[in-house]
């Protein structure tokens, strides 16, 4: 084989690689994992909207969740980009039907794609604390955000 023919399949298969290797790495579902026994449990919640709008450098995001019980997780965000995306703070409340808990977002991982003039995407992996200790993990792929065009 010449260097010129291996190049050129090079070039064809570098698109190839790049997508599979992105795919592979990335979560197609939002995942909520709640902390037990000294590791992570799967949770029935379901993302069910995903909210927000970016003004300037900074985008607030709603996330809301629900499982099948009707008990509702909401994750707040603002993420700033300067030029690297950063959670800058983070709420959380959970509400059950009888007791209500909330608490703070550690972001593990934060995920940000959109412009000014187009639409908005949120993402990431992220730790939802009360106090010091981590109640939830939440990995979310890259959610379009309703409401997240323009100022």
């Amino acid at each position: 084989m010449t260097i010129r023919r291996a190049a050129g399949l090079g070039i064809l298969i570098l698109p190839w690689l790049v997508q599979w290797s992105v795919q592979g790495c990335s979560t197609r579902e939002a995942a909520v994992e709640e902390a037990a026994d000294g590791g992570w449990r799967a949770t029935p919640y379901e993302l069910v909207s995903a909210a927000g709008k970016r003004d300037g450098y900074v985008t607030n995001a709603v996330f809301a969740f629900r499982d099948p019980g009707g008990g509702t997780l909401t994750l707040q965000l603002e993420i700033s980009v300067d030029p690297q995306a950063k959670l800058e703070s983070g709420r959380w409340t959970r509400e059950d039907g009888r007791t209500t808990t909330a608490g703070g977002v550690v972001a593990l991982d934060v995920r940000f794609l959109g412009g000014q003039g187009e639409g908005v995407s949120a993402g990431g992996k992220y730790l939802l604390v009360e106090g010091e200790k981590e109640r939830f993990r939440v990995t979310l792929p890259p959610t379009g955000l309703d409401g997240g065009a323009g100022r």
